[in-house]
Formats: structure tokens, sequence, C-alpha cells
């Protein structure tokens, strides 16, 4: 099992049963059941950073870090996994999106479709198909200008994804005979539109890759499952040819300093609570006691503030 050193953070490697541990990083030697302790407060930490990071402060690569250190306590776990594919493919732009990635990144672990791990699945699937609505809205936003596609390069990167998004929408649909039935039952009894959402995701990436679009300076080109014609006709010339920002979700800078300020005051105000708890447990001072309360109120205040004003950043 894996225990998180509580002197230096060190993850261990810990035979069952065994009482007390030697860090194989700062050579300290500590309780298990301390270890335990810390492993369970370090595992929330870096999944609620993680989860602050990709919801709230848009900071995708921040989140991938997180999800990844966490994945080093609690190995293969499925909601970390997931966690790092919606922040991999919100890293997308326009000239490299990333969504071939999310298949290999679940592939890397083992991963088994238990009652718990369908539900979180599931749960992913819905998060994915708000991904690729998003990416569908900004594409026709962004880069196309008179019903005509501002250059091919960008044009060509959106049919790679196309075909990427269709075959994640193949692993999904080939992940339903392995997931734990009953569960996958009561989840479409929950949430009744899930089936019928995911047949209108199938038909809109079918009807994308089946289609003819224009293209600015090479005209219509003809898609049929994936596959280009050049028609050679109805050639436009626009006045734009690339756009600013390529980022499919434009950088949350607010929300990072708001992350930078307030998060480091929530943990020092936590900190020196518990401390004057601990002192006033020793002591029995009143006034300790008051100090500890009034440090975890504010400690509190800061993290709902920190809250409140990242969320209003989201757009």
């Amino acid at each position: 099992m894996k225990i998180v050193c509580p002197y230096c953070e060190k993850v261990n490697d810990v035979s069952k049963g065994a009482l007390s541990c030697t860090c194989s990083a700062c050579n300290t030697t500590f309780d298990i059941t301390e270890g335990k302790k810390k492993t369970l407060a370090k595992l929330k930490e870096l999944q609620t950073g993680a989860y602050n990071c990709l919801y709230r402060t848009q900071n995708f690569d921040m989140a991938i870090k997180c999800y990844e250190e966490a994945l080093l306590i609690k190995p293969n776990d499925l909601s970390s996994i997931i966690g790092i594919c919606l922040a991999i493919t919100s890293l997308s732009t326009f000239s490299k999106t990333r969504f071939d990635e999310v298949i290999p990144t679940i592939e890397k672990y083992e991963v088994y479709l238990n009652v718990e791990n369908t539900v979180i699945f599931l749960h992913f699937m819905m998060d994915m198909f708000n991904q690729f609505d998003f990416y569908y809205k900004e594409s026709d936003t962004r880069l196309i200008k008179d019903n005509t596609y501002i250059n091919r390069d960008y044009f060509d990167v959106y049919l790679k994804t196309l075909k990427d998004i269709k075959e994640i929408l193949n692993y999904f649909k080939e992940s339903f005979d392995i997931m734990d039935q009953e569960e996958l039952k009561a989840f479409k009894v929950d949430h009744p539109s899930f089936i019928e959402r995911f047949d209108e995701q199938e038909k809109e990436v079918n009807d994308r890759l089946n289609k003819i679009y224009n293209v600015n300076k090479v005209g219509d080109i003809e898609v049929k499952d994936g596959e280009v014609t050049l028609l050679n006709k109805n050639v436009v010339t626009l006045d734009v040819d690339y756009i600013n920002d390529e980022n499919m979700i434009k950088e949350n800078k607010e929300g990072k300093l708001y992350q930078k300020i307030f998060i480091p005051l929530t943990l020092i105000f936590l900190l020196i609570g518990i401390i004057l708890f601990i002192c006033y447990a020793a002591m029995g001072e009143i006034a300790l006691l008051i100090s500890a309360c009034i440090s975890l109120v504010i400690g509190g205040g800061s993290y709902l503030a920190f809250y409140l004003l990242a969320k209003k950043t989201l757009k």
C-alpha cells in the first residue's frame, strides 16, 4: 500500500500489516496510523486542488500535475484519470487538438468498470459530450467567416478532430458491455436522456464527416466518411487567414491570480488554527481557544472568497 510520509510527503510503499515505516526520502521512522492520516489528507488536498484548477481557475497544466501526484498515492483511481483526460482536452488549440490523447491516457492504467467506476465513467462520458459540443460551437463560431473556413490548416485539424471524437464515441460504446450492468441500468433510469444524447453525438459527428465545406482560397471540399475530395469550385478569398487566440478555452488569468492569493492564506490560517487548538488542549487557556476559532473562521472566509471570485471569472 501507499503511505505518505508525514514529514517530507514522500510516497512510500509499505506492506500490509506493517506498524511503522521508515521514509525512503528523509529516513524518518513514523507510525503507520500517523502515515495513513497524512495519506488521506494529502490525497484530499491534491484532488481538491486539481478540481479547483480544472473547473474554477482553468489552470489545466496544474490540474494534470495534481491528478498525477494523486495517482502516485492512489494508483489507477478513475476519478484522477478522467480528470487528466478533461484537462488535456481543455488544453486543445485550433491548430492542435488533443482529443486523440483520451483513449491512450485511460489505457495507461488498469481500470476496471466495477460498481463505483461504472458511475464515474458514465458521468465522464457526459462531460466529454459537453466538450464535443463546445468544440463544435467554437469551431463554427471562430474558424468560419461567411460560411467559409478561414484556412485549410484549421480545416484539416478540424477533420482530424472529428475522427478522434468518433473513435472516442466508439470506445465509449464498447465499454457498455464491460460495465456493471445493474449500475448501467440504474444510470439510464436516473438520466433518461443519456442514450438519446449519445445517439445525438454519433449523428452529429457522422453528419460533419459527410458534408460539403467551403475553405478559403481552396473552394468546396466534399467529405465522405472523413475522406476529402476537392471539387474545384466556389473559390472564395477572405480577408482573414488566422485567429489571434488559438486556445479552445481561453486562459483564466484572474482565477489563477485569486488562487495564488487566497489558497496560501487559507492554508496558513487553518494551520495556525490547528496549532492554537493543540496549544489550548495542552494549556487550557481560553484565549488560545478563541484565537484558534478566529483563525479557522478567517481561513474558511479566505477559501470562500476564492471560491466566489474564481467562479465569477468563469465564462
